[in-house]
Order: structure tokens, then sequence, then C-alpha cells
């Protein structure tokens, strides 16, 4: 049985941990490098994109292990699942680093065979990926997967809807070999799209622990980011500079506003809940 008062639920996908964490170190490793180097390695690496896809990575997939204790998943089914992303996300690491480490550009290399091959291989890995993270979302929609965490359960839903626009940004960059269309850095989407999904949560978890009955509080949040996401992604299709002041521009600030407010107000729920508890035990020890 789930507990998500107690840290034992997401010690269960230990391989998962392992990986992210590893990703974590090489992200910090990497950033160590940076600072001795430089970021440019000739002709094309630069290691300020490996470092930030490794500490980004490596977080998503402690989410991730977060997320797997709370599916209705036969124990197949969950070791299909993490032992196939333990090979997509040990690949993405070589590639990333490896290759920025040789002087290419992981994601659109050219000029050598090895690489540009690496870097074929890389694409198919994220279509498989999200192929993953598609089935994973169909399995919380369905309805008995919400037990006994059903905030928990629906801030998943929210943050693995949000996630695919991620995933969908950069397939959208690999098409077009590189991070820019037009006047747009999709890389804003794309951290908008990968971000909802510890964003989200988080509101449903201070909410579980606070006790609380605020549905419309977990779907403000959750709504809010995916409308801030939605924005990006219009600012995107047009082409326009994020800097570029529009109504757009300004719904994604407002609505990333808006996320604060409920991740605030979740949060001093559950401080009140926490000092509420001490009190009870205080004055019953006075008893």
């Amino acid at each position: 049985m789930v507990d998500v008062r107690s840290w034992s639920w997401w010690r269960e996908e230990k391989l998962l941990i392992w990986i992210g964490a590893l990703g974590i170190c090489l992200g910090i490793l990497t950033g160590i490098l940076y600072f001795i180097i430089g970021n440019e390695i000739p002709p094309n690496g630069e290691l300020k994109k490996p470092l930030t896809f490794l500490l980004a990575f490596g977080f998503f997939t402690w989410t991730t292990a977060a997320f797997l204790p709370f599916t209705k998943w036969s124990d197949k089914q969950r070791i299909f699942f993490r032992w196939s992303m333990t090979v997509y996300i040990l690949y993405s690491y070589l590639t990333e680093l490896g290759l920025t480490l040789f002087g290419y550009d992981p994601r659109f290399a050219s000029g050598n065979n090895y690489a540009s091959t690496m870097g074929l291989i890389f694409g198919f890995i994220s279509v498989f990926m999200i192929v993953n993270y598609l089935w994973l979302f169909i399995h919380f929609l369905r309805p008995s997967t919400k037990g006994k965490y059903p905030y928990v359960v629906v801030a998943i839903r929210y943050a693995l809807l949000i996630s695919l626009i991620g995933f969908s940004s950069g397939i959208w960059m690999g098409v077009l070999s590189g991070r820019y269309s037009q006047e747009a850095n999709l890389m804003v989407l794309h951290f908008l799209g990968f971000h909802g999904f510890q964003a989200i949560p988080i509101i449903g978890a201070l909410l579980t622990l606070s006790k609380q009955m605020k549905t419309s509080l977990l779907h403000l949040g959750g709504i809010s980011w995916f409308m801030a996401t939605i924005c990006m992604v219009i600012k995107s299709v047009l082409g326009e500079s994020l800097f570029h002041l529009d109504l757009f521009l300004i719904g994604a600030i407002g609505f990333l506003g808006i996320w604060v407010y409920a991740m605030l107000r979740s949060f001093i729920l559950w401080k009140r809940s926490n000092h509420n508890n001490i009190s009870a035990k205080d004055r019953k020890v006075e008893f």
C-alpha cells in the first residue's frame, strides 16, 4: 500500500532513482568542467547544453520514479516501463555528454557518420520515450488509479499532459534542426512543458499532506500552468520572440502568477496543518 506521508513509496523505484542521481552527478561534473575550460568545444560542442540537460533529466527521472508507485500496473508492466526507460535515459546521457565532449551537437550532429548515427538514434529514442509517457498518461486517466490519494493522481494527470507538450517541442526542434522557429525560442516551451512535471504534483502533495479538501485549488494550479504553456505554444507557432509583448505573453505571465498563488496557498494550508498537529500533541501531553 502506497503511503504518501512516508518516503518509502519514493524508494520503490530504486533503479530509476539511481539513474536520476547519475544524471544530476554528471550534470554537476559538467558544470565544473564548464568553469574550468569554458563553454565551447570545437567544432560544435557546447557544454551548457549537456549541463542543463543532465540536471533537468535527472530530476525528471526522479519525478517519474515518484509517480510509478501510484499506478495500478502489474509487475510485468512496471518492469517493462522501468527497464525501457533505463535504456532510453542511459543512452540519452551517453549521447548528450559524449558527443558534446567530442565537439558535436548531440541533437543536430553533422559532419561525422558516427555522431550523425548516434544523433539519429537519439531522435528515435525520444519518440519511444514519448510513447512510454503517453501510455503512462492514458493509464492514469482510468478512474481506478485515484485510490487513496486522488489529489496526487489528478496532479499527475496534469503533469503528464503538460509533459507531452514538452516532448512535442523537442520533436519540433529536431525537425527544425535548431531551437528557433523564426524568432521563437522553443526552449521556453520545452521548459514549461517539462517543469510542469514537478510544478503540479507539488500542489497535489501539499494538499494531500494537509488533509485539506481543496479540489478547486488543485485544478486552479493545473489549469493555470497548462494555459501558460498553451500561450507559449501559440507564440511559438506564430514565430514570435519571447520578449515581444502581446496578449499571449501577458496571458502566460498571468497564468503562471495564478499557479504561484495556488502553490503558496497549498503550502500555507500544509504549514497550518503541521502547526495544528503539533499543538494538539502539546495539549495532549499537558493534559
